[in-house]
């Protein structure tokens, strides 16, 4: 019987194999050949782009160059070696052309989660939009990474676009444009740029170009003068600078600035306020979009050392010297929405920010009150902004959603998470448990360094460590019982058992040095007599005596309690003018006569070999005494942000200042201490910015 096979037999030719590695490596021939020759078709329209650029731009110093993605082993990245680029053939410097052979070196991120470095083009490329800045050395390192090269070879102004190919929407280049002198001015070559790319069939993204003026009603036009008068008002009155008002428009996701209904009292603001109507803000960017997207009023310290993701504008607000600001969003009175984001910008000057940001927005709506259409929230407090180490960005993924990204690597952002866990792990009865001790210690049994756990006292009201105080009013009463020992004619002792008494630390330190004598003692003064030849003078009348159970350690603090005769330091020296104070002490300071560290404070700052002295003010701002310092050391005024600042504090340590609030704590620790000069050591950092692969 046979048997039946209905499975299908196919033969193969010898060869097969051969002939399908040999089609598919075809294929990949053919693909590899068609992304070759797009990539050289760019090059081509992008190298004549670039030379009809030089032309109508009319910049003598320009450098124009591509970056473009390429395959690494580490990942998609954007490079510039051998890629395209123009400097202006009527250029006298070599500078941009030794700044064209160091970004040769770089390469940037093309591609979410990459670890290699963003950079200004990398940016571009994944949030693909424009971006640009009047000086790139206001960036920090992180932000641009060529900072040192930047510096070195002169480079000032920065413009970057991406470049898309025909209407496929996909990112194929950066452009980059640098020059040698700085430029406030980008509305008009923006839209020259724009068209010249068009010619040779690129484009660049729309959507932080200046977008069309708004469209003007008359309830619009009715709201923005009520709005003007409004806040020409509150400036005038309160000496504010600059007020800036945005609106949004329905047909665009951004804020545009109004001109009109702003105001600008100094030559400074009218030029911040010139680059805020050629820039403008998406919703949630800077204060003023944070505010208009939820709502609230929203108020900053230092918009000048934000990070351009935090505060887009902050390049010109520190040019410019502009510093803490509140936003205020201005509802209308029907439905409640958003018409108007007024930023009000504080007094240079200004120190309380936080009360003025109070009686700013009081004002606000007390003004608005009486507006028919207008209105502003008087339930809210303004919420403080704080910088963004990282960029929050948001690129559109294949289905359309929104995919949240950051640029900051897995480790740096493990580590802050680390670090504001335990600080918000230190709660007020883990600092209580620890006062007995000095700071130092406490830091340690609590797991972190001394600068960070000063800090967390700050957050928590306690400006100085209590153990400190102690040991300081210690070391002041050792000082007093010395002097009262001293006076000619003083019988008797000084009682201050009592006060040591609550304090076990202070008292067994106190009595190897100076020992206390009986608590049950009291202080005597003698009644005034006539003028002998000891020079002590009397009266007629008993001795008044004071009680320590009575007085205590106040009656020092107050002589015109209950016992008149009971003397201060000061009075007691001018009485009986026969003091004799150790030469080893220094003299006390008279509880009527003014600190001199009223009128200021002296600073003496160390630059490597270089010292010099200078005078701080009351008010002055750590921005303040930065730029003191480089102008006197003879650097760029704005370099102040590639140095940092230490100062000697009372543990005879150099701690970082990074803050006013840190600049703060160090005249407060000079003044508790006595001391009138601060000691400053500027530290300039010489590490080389690291290369990408």
């Amino acid at each position: 019987m046979e048997e039946s096979n209905n499975s299908a037999v196919v033969d193969f030719p010898d060869n097969f194999m051969d002939q399908l590695l040999w089609e598919e490596c075809s294929w990949e021939e053919e693909a590899t050949q068609n992304d070759q020759a797009l990539s050289s078709g760019l090059k081509e329209r992008v190298a004549c782009a670039m030379g009809h650029l030089q032309e109508v731009m009319g910049e003598r110093e320009l450098l124009i160059q591509l970056w473009v993605p390429v395959e690494t082993r580490s990942g998609r990245v954007l490079s510039t070696e051998e890629q395209p680029y123009s400097i202006n053939t009527f250029s006298q410097s070599q500078s941009l052309g030794l700044y064209r052979d160091a970004s040769t070196g770089y390469s940037f991120a093309a591609e979410v989660g990459s670890e290699q470095l963003v950079g200004l083009p990398g940016r571009v490329f994944l949030r693909r939009m424009p971006e640009w800045t009047p000086d790139v050395r206001f960036f920090r390192r992180e932000e641009y990474p060529r900072i040192r090269y930047a510096r070195r070879y002169q480079v000032r102004a920065s413009l970057a676009l991406p470049l898309f190919q025909g209407t496929s929407g996909n990112c194929v280049a950066v452009m980059e444009m640098v020059t040698t002198h700085r430029n406030l001015e980008y509305a008009s070559q923006l839209h020259t740029i724009c068209h010249t790319l068009e010619a040779f069939d690129l484009r660049t993204s729309q959507a932080s170009i200046v977008p069309a003026s708004l469209k003007v009603t008359s309830s619009s036009s009715s709201s923005r003068t009520e709005v003007a008068s409004i806040l020409q008002g509150i400036c005038s009155s309160h000496r504010l600078p600059l007020a800036v008002t945005w609106a949004h428009q329905d047909s665009s996701s951004c804020l545009s600035a109004l001109i009109s209904a702003s105001y600008a009292a100094d030559q400074d603001s009218r030029c911040f306020l010139a680059a805020c109507s050629e820039h403008h803000l998406l919703v949630g960017e800077g204060i003023a979009g944070r505010a208009f997207a939820t709502k609230k009023q929203c108020f900053a310290t230092d918009v000048a050392i934000f990070s351009k993701w935090s505060y887009p504008l902050s390049h010109y607000a520190r040019m410019f010297h502009l510093h803490a600001a509140l936003a205020v969003p201005i509802l209308t009175r029907g439905n409640r929405t958003v018409q108007f984001v007024v930023e009000l910008f504080f007094p240079r000057d200004c120190l309380d920010i936080q009360t003025q940001s109070l009686t700013l927005a009081s004002q606000l709506n007390l003004r608005f009150q009486s507006s028919p259409h207008l209105m502003v929230d008087d339930n809210q407090i303004a919420q403080q902004v704080r910088d963004a180490a990282t960029p929050p960005l948001t690129q559109e993924d294949p289905k359309g959603k929104q995919v949240s990204f950051s640029f900051s690597s897995s480790s740096s952002l493990e580590n802050r998470k680390r670090k504001t866990k335990a600080e918000k792990d230190i709660t007020l009865d883990t600092l209580r448990q620890h006062f007995a001790g000095s700071l130092k210690d406490a830091a340690k049994n609590i797991g972190v360094c001394p600068t960070t756990l000063k800090r967390v006292c700050r957050q928590h009201g306690i400006s100085r460590w209590p153990s400190r105080k102690i040991k300081k009013v210690g070391h002041s009463l050792r000082k007093l019982q010395v002097v009262m020992d001293s006076v000619e004619g003083v019988q008797g002792s000084l009682h201050l058992a009592s006060f040591y008494s609550s304090f076990p630390q202070l008292q067994s330190s106190s009595s190897s040095s100076f020992p206390l004598i009986n608590p049950t003692q009291t202080v005597h003064v003698p009644p005034k007599s006539p003028p002998s030849s000891s020079g002590s003078q009397g009266s007629s009348g008993s001795s008044t005596c004071c009680s320590s159970e009575e007085q205590q350690l106040g009656g020092f603090e107050n002589p015109s309690l209950s016992h008149p005769q009971l003397l201060t330091l000061s009075s007691l020296h001018e009485d009986q003018r026969a003091v004799r104070v150790t030469s080893s002490l220094p003299p006390l300071p008279s509880s009527t006569a003014p600190r001199k560290a009223k009128d200021g404070m002296k600073v003496k700052a160390m630059f490597g070999d270089s010292m010099l002295r200078m005078s701080l003010q009351p008010h002055s701002r750590l921005t303040d005494l930065r730029r003191e310092i480089a102008k006197r050391f003879g650097m760029d005024d704005v370099l102040t942000s590639n140095f940092s600042l230490k100062y000697l504090d009372d543990d005879q340590e150099w701690v970082l200042l990074t803050c006013d609030a840190d600049l703060e704590e160090c005249i407060q620790v000079y003044k508790s201490s006595l001391k009138e000069t601060i000691r400053i050591l500027v530290h300039r950092p010489l590490s080389l910015p690291s290369f990408g692969s």
